[in-house]
């Protein structure tokens, strides 16, 4: 999606998407990366965060680099950061831009159970700076409460406008999300919307998050079947911009060349 600049002083809009791929593997099927990658284009999010991304994970994952072949199919700057791995392996979370973030950090979450970790990205976006947070949240109860106060102090201490996306494996009204609430954070997508399984009714588990400076004109779930989530996307205005965000653009892709770019 192409958002036409607009005059300066306008507001930024931004299309940004969570999306727990699976490792690139559908519900029942086939793997299918290629199919992940389209999803993605179709959906033209300025910013995404992906879950459940492999680097040479053995089966059932798909033996291959996903994080660089994500970046060639999407023809997108792709920064991956792994949860857990061993050697060249590694499971986690991505975040996909229009530039590379200027500042990239990872914070291990704790828990019991898998490793889990909150990736964070900085970027500067038509002359104003925000924070691209994604996550995966862990299984269980215990594990997500000291996750969500982990992701919680990392967007009080910001200072930025912040976009949190994410798997957070809880519901709306949960204390999990309490804990993000209590933080500034606003939930950008409606009420009720299932989000997982791909198939049959389900539970919503996969969130985008907003701090106040941020208006959502727009949000909701995007049936895919090329994983056992669907994604979600919302539309948003940081409000006192001075120009608009457009997916790709040459204006917007020299702002973010301007940059220091940190991988």
């Amino acid at each position: 999606m192409t958002r036409p600049a607009g005059p300066p002083g306008a507001a930024i809009r931004l299309r940004v998407v969570s999306f727990n791929i699976h490792g690139g593997r559908p519900a029942q099927g086939s793997p299918d990366l290629r199919g992940t990658a389209g999803v993605l284009r179709s959906l033209a999010p300025d910013l995404a965060g992906l879950q459940e991304v492999h680097r040479w994970m053995p089966p059932p994952g798909i033996f291959e680099d996903q994080p660089r072949r994500l970046r060639r199919l999407l023809a997108r700057p792709l920064v991956f950061r792994r949860s857990f791995g061993t050697g060249v392996t590694g499971y986690g979370n991505a975040v996909v831009g229009p530039c590379r973030p200027h500042r990239v950090c990872l914070r291990p979450l704790g828990g019991p159970g898998e490793p889990r970790s909150l990736l964070c990205a900085w970027f500067r976006l038509g002359g104003r700076e925000l924070c691209f947070m994604t996550t995966h949240f862990g299984l269980s109860r215990r594990a997500r409460l000291r996750q969500a106060a982990g992701t919680a102090e990392e967007v009080r201490r910001c200072g930025l406008p912040v976009v949190l996306a994410g798997d957070l494996n809880t519901e709306p009204g949960s204390e999990e999300m309490e804990l993000l609430l209590a933080a500034g954070l606003q939930p950008a997508l409606p009420a009720g919307v299932v989000t997982f399984p791909a198939t049959g009714a389900g539970a919503s588990i996969d969130h985008i998050l907003v701090s106040p400076e941020f208006e959502v004109t727009g949000a909701g779930v995007h049936p895919a079947g090329v994983s056992d989530h669907h994604p979600v996307a919302a539309d948003l205005r940081l409000r006192d911009g001075t120009a608009r965000s457009s997916f790709g653009t040459a204006g917007l892709n020299r702002a973010c060349g301007r940059a220091r770019s940190r991988p």
